[in-house]
C-alpha cells in the first residue's frame, strides 16, 4: 500500500512537468523516423531493417532522455524550498528509491511504448510474415538492462550537481555512444567497460544471432554483470542520499 502511495504522490508531482510528455512524444518521433527511414524495405527486410534502427537511434537517444528527466525531477526538488522536503525526511533513502523507480518507469514506458508502436506500424503497413512480437519483447527487455544504470547515476548528477549537470552527463552519453559506433574496432574492445554502451552492443548481440548463446560471447553472462553494477551502483548511491544534506556542487 505504501509502496503504491510513494509512487502515486511522485506521479502527482510529475503533473506539473514535461516529465509524462517528454517520453510520449519522443516515442512518436523515434517511430514515424524509423517507418520513414523504412519506407524502401520490402516485407522480407522490414523487420531487421526498423529493429536495427530501433536499437541505434534508442541507444543514442536514451543517454539525454534520462538526463534530461532526472535533471527536471532534481530541479523541482530544488524548487521546493531548496530540497526542504528530503531534508526534513527521515527516509531519504526510500525517496530516492521511489524517485529514480519512478524514473525507471518512463524510461520503459519510452522503451516499450516506442517499440509497441513499431510492430504495429510494420504490422500494418507490410504484413511480414513470420512476424512475431516475441523478438521486438526480448529485444526491449535486453535493451532495458543495458539502460538500468542510467537511472541512479543520472538522478545522482541531478541532486548532487544540478539540472545542467544531469543534462550535460546525458549528452555526452549521447555523443559518445553516437561516436563510438562509428568505430567497430574500438567499440568491440573497450565496450564492457563503458556502461553507455550496453544496451547498444548487448541488444545488437543479441539481435544479430536471435539467441542468448552466441559462439564467443557469454551474452548471459555480460547481462548479469549488467545487472550486478546497476544494483550495486543503486545501494551505494542510497546509501549517500540517506546523509546527504541538500547542498549542491552547482
Amino acid at each position: 500500500m505504501y509502496f503504491m502511495k510513494a509512487l502515486r504522490v511522485e506521479h502527482i508531482k510529475s503533473k506539473r512537468t514535461m516529465l509524462n510528455i517528454i517520453p510520449f512524444a519522443l516515442s512518436l518521433i523515434v517511430t514515424i523516423c524509423i517507418l520513414f527511414i523504412c519506407r524502401t524495405s520490402n516485407k522480407d527486410e522490414i523487420i531487421s531493417n526498423s529493429l536495427y534502427y530501433w536499437i541505434n537511434i534508442s541507444s543514442i537517444t536514451v543517454p539525454l532522455l534520462v538526463g534530461i528527466l532526472a535533471g527536471i525531477m532534481g530541479e523541482q526538488e530544488q524548487e521546493a524550498g531548496n530540497y526542504q522536503v528530503i531534508r526534513k525526511s527521515i527516509h531519504r533513502g526510500q525517496n530516492f528509491f521511489f524517485k529514480s523507480l519512478y524514473l525507471l518507469s518512463l524510461l520503459a514506458y519510452f522503451v516499450f511504448f516506442s517499440m509497441i508502436l513499431l510492430y504495429i506500424g510494420i504490422w500494418s503497413v507490410y504484413h511480414p510474415d513470420n512476424f512475431t512480437a516475441l523478438l521486438f519483447l526480448k529485444t526491449a527487455l535486453i535493451f532495458m538492462v543495458g539502460s538500468l544504470f542510467l537511472v541512479p547515476f543520472q538522478l545522482w548528477s541531478s541532486f548532487y550537481f544540478n539540472m545542467g549537470a544531469s543534462i550535460g552527463f546525458g549528452i555526452f552519453g549521447t555523443i559518445f555512444v553516437a561516436y563510438i559506433s562509428s568505430l567497430p574496432m574500438i567499440e568491440e574492445r573497450i565496450w564492457r567497460f563503458i556502461p553507455w554502451t550496453w544496451s547498444m552492443k548487448t541488444t545488437s548481440i543479441y539481435f544479430d544471432n536471435n539467441t542468448l548463446n552466441v559462439q564467443g560471447v557469454n551474452l548471459p553472462l555480460d547481462l548479469m554483470i549488467q545487472l550486478l553494477f546497476f544494483v550495486l551502483l543503486f545501494v551505494g548511491i542510497v546509501l549517500w542520499f540517506k546523509k546527504w544534506e541538500g547542498q549542491t556542487k552547482g
